[in-house]
């Protein structure tokens, strides 16, 4: 058949560039399960030293950052047996690599080694034309050596129909000991990290004097309580904050850490004061009032900070904002989400700061407002005030979904995909144009870990999907159903709507749909206001099963 391909490629398609016609070749013989022969006549090749096929390749101009910045494609061949990944330097140099490793054996660097010495050759001279630079030797030998590893994590991840490069990767700290760094493919959080004071009188309080109770500092912030919540349930966030170096700050930043949770998103200057929210409740655990001291995270959260994680989210399954973003900050990170089909879910964290949606509702996928944030949302997009709402506890679902469905539909009209509106005791409301079809993850041969993997197990065979007719398969039509909230001995309400969003956050990565995924952070929230903390402590896969 080869003789064949070559015979015709003389006779009349002289055009096609042998690789070429030895890639389709070999991707026949793939097709057929002939492994063996295809690595055989993978090895017949000897243009550019190359174990494998040649699938792309990207012309570099300029320096390192240039060549830092190579699109590395990675697909799966047929069968997700070999990894391939393709450097090109320039045409002088023509350093251009392929790596192909089985998963199942040990693959030989010495390709690699040899590419290695000519990309070092290119990037001496690179650096030597530019005064004051050094030459990237260590670094360079370390990524080439290790690449192959790093290619294959990249492969590992496919499933994410993410494409990313390994090298622009490592210019961002990303590679460490030629290992992809596992946060690179995790769900990437933005928001506030908060101390918060609780205060709770053992009477009713009583204006202008003291009453006793109690005081207790709780880890909190919209943002950190949904990653820690999503920590419990075997994902692994990645946090981008800012904290001071304040006592404030090392509370946060020492839990973060005995979580083993990545703390390179964090930044952390003197100048910066942490975050501290004083919340004051009543004997029945509501809050009555509070003071919010969270300047910081609008003044340091900043595009640059967030710029040097932009593969993070790139690659991330979804990404999450809260509204304690400055507006810059938080278009920015949607738009770069945005320009990699990453989904984005929006958290309003108040009436007043609800109203931020506006420049970025167009890159958002869901929200999870309460009541009165939908209004002011609505009210936002419109420019106007026409939205009002008041609320009655004699209110039924079915009454209080027809007072909120005008506010619905705007949200909905502006393009985000999925309205969550979270209603206290009364459980939520998802919306969505036609039943909601939404799942981040393909979990099918999707390698998770153990218990990540039962939560979909549990969940999927307790509550399947496709519970729903076709009769809101029509965009046009507002979808809209009532998630009851679970019973519970109530302790403290502040964490609840954050442990909902963070239970559906780490389900969606599980690879659940949207529904199934919003009843796990129905179980988290019940689990968050049964306890003193934001996020219980007890959080796990059996305690919400």
């Amino acid at each position: 058949m080869w003789r064949d391909m070559q015979s015709m490629k003389e006779k009349a398609f002289t055009f096609l560039d042998p690789e070429y016609m030895l890639m389709e070749f070999c991707r026949g013989l793939l097709k057929a399960r002939k492994f063996s022969l295809a690595r055989n006549y993978l090895r017949g090749t000897n243009k550019f030293c190359c174990l494998g096929m040649r699938v792309l390749s990207f012309k570099l101009q300029g320096n390192i950052f240039s060549l830092l910045q190579v699109l590395v494609t990675l697909k799966r061949i047929i069968m997700p047996y070999f990894v391939l990944e393709l450097v090109r330097a320039d045409q002088q140099l023509l350093a251009g690599i392929i790596v192909t490793k089985s998963m199942h054996t040990n693959a030989s660097l010495s390709l690699v080694n040899i590419a290695e010495s000519s990309l070092n050759r290119f990037l001496k001279k690179q650096f030597e034309d530019e005064e004051g630079r050094e030459s990237p030797d260590e670094g360079v030998n370390e990524l080439m050596k290790y690449g192959v590893v790093g290619v294959v994590e990249l492969e590992k991840k496919a499933i994410t129909g993410k494409e990313e490069s390994f090298l622009a990767m490592a210019s961002e700290g990303l590679v460490s000991n030629g290992q992809l760094e596992s946060e690179v493919f995790e769900p990437v959080i933005i928001g506030g990290m908060v101390l918060d004071i609780h205060a709770t009188p053992s009477t009713p309080a009583s204006p202008r004097t003291t009453t006793p109770g109690m005081i207790n500092y709780v880890l909190g912030g919209v943002a950190r309580n949904v990653a820690e919540c999503m920590s419990k349930l075997a994902t692994k966030p990645f946090m981008i904050s800012v904290l001071g170096l304040d006592m404030a700050g090392n509370m946060l930043l020492d839990h973060w850490k005995s979580a083993e949770l990545s703390t390179k998103g964090i930044l952390r200057q003197d100048v910066i004061k942490t975050a501290v929210v004083s919340n004051i409740f009543d004997v029945t655990g509501e809050g009555a009032a509070g003071v919010a001291s969270v300047e910081a995270i609008e003044k340091y959260l900043t595009p640059d900070w967030i710029q040097k994680f932009k593969h993070n989210i790139h690659s991330a399954f979804v990404m999450m904002v809260d509204a304690n973003l400055n507006l810059s900050a938080l278009e920015f990170s949607c738009q770069i989400a945005a320009s990699s089909n990453t989904p984005v879910w929006f958290e309003p964290v108040s009436v007043a700061k609800s109203q931020r949606i506006v420049s970025v509702a167009k890159y958002v996928t869901f929200v999870s407002p309460n009541e009165y944030e939908i209004i002011s949302m609505a009210n936002a997009l419109t420019g106007g005030s026409e939205f009002s709402f008041s609320s009655f506890e004699s209110d039924n679902i079915e009454s209080l979904l027809q007072r909120l469905k005008p506010a619905i539909r705007v949200l909905l009209k502006n393009g985000i995909k999925f309205v969550v509106v979270t209603l206290g005791s009364k459980g939520m409301l998802l919306c969505s144009n036609g039943e909601p079809r939404f799942t981040s993850v393909d979990h099918e041969g999707y390698k998770q870990d153990v218990t990540r993997r039962n939560l979909y197990k549990t969940v999927a065979s307790a509550c399947p999907r496709k519970l729903f007719s076709d009769c809101t398969k029509s965009e046009t039509l507002l979808f809209a159903i009532h998630l009851p909230a679970l019973p519970a001995s109530v302790v403290r309400l502040t964490g609840a709507g954050d442990c909902l969003v963070g239970g559906t956050l780490s389900s969606i990565c599980a690879g659940l749909d949207v529904i199934q995924s919003l009843a796990v952070g129905i179980a988290a929230s019940k689990a968050a206001v049964e306890a003193e903390a934001n996020v219980p402590n007890a959080l796990d896969l059996a305690s919400i099963a």
